[in-house]
């Protein structure tokens, strides 16, 4: 008799693992648009890395105070001190920009669908994990493009060494403030999780600014 394979429960997952479970083919479908995929491109040129960093410069710009809005308190000071957009736009500024330029870059839509502090987290699931690809894609571009880039890279180093230790104290948050995987909050989170990758890549779908 043929064996049929086990169903998944996720009632006894995490809620860190419940994402990671059921945001894996949004996220894929993100890697796979082609902003994200010309990274590593062998004519990868710097123009085209620029226009790339403005490009998540407007989409950060536009979720961010939104997400920070629907966080409590003691999260929003957490997450506020996270946020790497400064440091995007420290690259902005080394690749010539003004502060007039930056302020000029199209910038994306608030989402709409953050209305909850579990909408928030969800999709910062996607802009903390975003940071451990951060490395790879950093290393590659360094190889790359060598001394053209050493200082436009702030972005994607992100914490460096301590990306991995920041990206787990995210986890222990999340798991701590949403113990059970099985609570409706926790599908929440893997809702908006699963609309902010499908948002990040009609962004970067969208004409080069």
């Amino acid at each position: 008799m043929e064996k049929k394979p086990l169903a998944t429960n996720t009632s006894v997952l995490s809620v860190m693992e419940k994402l990671k479970l059921e945001t894996k083919a949004n996220h894929t479908q993100t890697e796979q648009v082609s902003n994200m995929k010309r990274l590593f491109a062998t004519d990868y040129s710097l123009a085209e890395y620029q226009q790339h960093l403005e490009k998540m410069y407007g989409y950060l710009t536009g979720v961010e105070s939104a997400l920070q809005q629907a966080l409590d308190d003691e999260l929003r000071t957490v997450m506020q001190a996270r946020s790497r957009r400064a440091w995007l736009k420290q690259d902005l500024v080394n690749f010539g920009l003004t502060d007039e330029q930056i302020s000029a870059l199209p910038v994306c839509s608030a989402p709409a669908y953050i209305n909850s502090l579990p909408h928030s987290l969800g999709a910062y699931y996607v802009l903390e994990g975003s940071s451990l690809g951060g490395q790879v894609i950093c290393k590659h571009l360094s190889q790359h493009f060598g001394e053209a880039v050493t200082d436009k890279l702030h972005f994607y180093q992100g914490h460096g060494e301590q990306t991995r230790g920041h990206w787990q104290q995210f986890a222990e948050l999340i798991n701590t403030r949403f113990p059970d995987a099985s609570q409706p909050e926790a599908a929440e989170m893997v809702n908006a999780a699963q609309l902010t990758f499908d948002s990040i890549a009609d962004w970067l779908k969208t004409s080069s600014v």
